[in-house]
């Protein structure tokens, strides 16, 4: 359930998220924008609420 028009790049990424989460295997998202990162994570848990952000760590 979204509810603003997504981007066709943002729409795509969904519905491979989707295809791949529906078989029971997991997905793993790389973004360099972190506020296209709060958009996915958001539109995620809506559509998923049993998903895992990682966060970058430094060692």
């Amino acid at each position: 359930m979204v509810l603003f028009p997504l981007s066709n790049k943002l729409e795509r990424l969904l519905e491979m998220t989707d295809e791949v989460i529906s078989n029971g295997e997991k997905v793993l998202i790389f973004t360099q924008f972190t506020q296209m990162g709060t958009i996915i994570k958001k539109i995620l848990y809506l559509q998923w609420q049993d998903f895992k952000k990682l966060k970058k760590s430094y060692f």
